[in-house]
């Protein structure tokens, strides 16, 4: 408890810190310690992915991530370190700043201590799963580096865990080439198992992500070639040397050559296998006609929500849809997630393609209905289209109203097509129910009396 309030302290001293949910009110009562936080409408990080087909280039996220990096650095300047950095802890606003949320204390952030731990499979640093390794920074880099790769590869880290006895994370720009080498090589070193050898400092990780040089791309530089060939050519002025005789002799002859070369393989250009033959026929498609066979092919509809493939005048121009909706546990509701034909097909104009369809996700979880009114339970579950009966048993120590139990407890899987939930309440004595019917008589009619009055 005192760690936590030491915690909420050091972020509430923060202030207004853009990317940091800011803390408003700190208050004990009964012996529990409470922190208020602003609220702020955002979207889980993780979600964003799914609705934005599950990566993002470089160039997008550098734009979210650069201003996250910056109060990451001021964050751990004030000795305050995060410990959970995850999909599920940053959150985006509509405005595309990310936000980070749910901090803790590092009893609850490190494995095997006297709190059940919350960790992050392949989020959390390796020194997260030992009580005696030393956290700092470079704990918060090793997440943040992994978020990073987890958005740029589409692809969830291999587990710390799993990483100190055989390290095979792959480098990002290995499963998406598209990734620069100086970002992989970046990512690489501040997800390095060794606390030692990994960035220390968000400032060093964010000069290694934009650090140009170390991408090994050479760059060419038009004016570095034409003060070379000019330094060349002055020396060969400065040397006054003659062209020999026989290397003159050889370059007339191969002049007078060149002629006759060119009308003896002018047939072969021409595509003649021997001179008056007809042309053969090339198996590529000819320069022109390479467009329109772009075209023909079929697109990629996966990862697009579906709305936006049948308002699409360009796709429904070309193709008849088949729509097939099915439940899927990896694509949220109305987001493509298979096609037939598959994408880059060649398919004439309204040909048919079979767009697989995702109705979401079979499983809900359990909302919390134990000691709640009866009414509110029917309300949840109706809103959440879970099937539901109710089971009036004889019991006095149960409350008329409320629900006692559930078939499930909070937090299960439920299967909205297969499951029922069964709200278990006290059956109502009807000489009660008669006993609050008179009461509630006559309080009507003082109250119609005071309203007169």
């Amino acid at each position: 408890m005192e760690d936590f309030a030491e915690l909420s302290a050091s972020l509430y001293k923060l202030g207004p810190t853009k990317g940091i949910v800011p803390v408003v009110d700190i208050f004990e009562e009964r012996g529990t310690l409470y922190t208020v936080y602003r609220y702020i409408r955002t979207l889980k990080l993780g979600e964003f992915l799914h609705r934005s087909g599950g990566e993002l280039s470089w160039s997008q996220a550098k734009k979210i991530f650069m201003p996250l990096f910056n109060t990451m650095a001021g964050m751990h300047k004030h000795g305050v370190l995060h410990r959970g950095i995850s999909p599920d802890t940053l959150c985006i606003d509509q405005d595309g700043v990310l936000w980070l949320t749910d901090f803790c204390i590092a009893a609850v952030r490190t494995d095997f201590g006297e709190l059940d731990a919350e960790l992050f499979p392949g989020y959390s640093a390796p020194e997260q799963y030992s009580q005696s390794s030393w956290q700092g920074s470079w704990t918060d880099i090793y997440s943040a580096a992994a978020v990073l790769y987890r958005v740029l590869t589409g692809t969830q880290p291999t587990e710390a865990v799993n990483r100190k006895i055989n390290d095979s994370l792959c480098p990002a720009n290995e499963l998406n080439r598209s990734i620069p080498e100086n970002v992989s090589d970046a990512i690489y070193a501040a997800m390095l198992v060794s606390t030692d050898n990994r960035v220390q400092s968000v400032d060093d990780f964010t000069g290694m992500l934009l650090e140009a040089a170390s991408s090994h791309t050479a760059v060419f530089d038009s004016s570095q070639v034409s003060i070379s060939v000019k330094q060349k050519k002055g020396r060969g002025r400065k040397s006054g040397k003659k062209i020999p005789y026989m290397l003159f002799a050889m370059l007339i002859t191969f002049l007078l050559l060149i002629p006759a070369v060119i009308l003896v393989a002018m047939p072969y250009i021409r595509g003649e296998s021997e001179p008056g033959s007809r042309p053969s026929q090339s198996i590529f498609y000819p320069e022109e006609s390479s467009g329109a066979a772009a075209e023909n092919g079929v697109p990629n509809f996966i990862n697009q929500y579906i709305e936006n493939v049948k308002n699409n005048q360009s796709y429904t121009d070309k193709y008849e849809f088949i729509i097939k909706e099915e439940y899927n546990e990896d694509y949220p509701a109305n987001v493509v997630y298979d096609q037939a034909p598959s994408a880059g097909t060649p398919m004439l104009n309204k040909g048919k393609v079979i767009l697989y369809v995702s109705k979401g996700s079979e499983l809900l979880v359990m909302p919390k209905l134990a000691g709640s009114t009866l009414d509110f339970a029917i309300q949840t579950l109706t809103d959440m289209g879970i099937s539901f009966e109710i089971m009036e048993v004889e019991n006095a120590d149960m409350e008329v109203g409320l629900v006692s139990r559930t078939n499930f407890t909070e937090g299960s899987s439920i299967n909205k097509n297969k499951d029922t939930v069964i709200l278990v309440t006290r059956k109502a004595d009807p000489s009660e129910e008669e006993d609050s019917s008179s009461e509630e008589e006559s309080g009507s009619g003082s109250e119609e009396e005071e309203w007169w009055n």
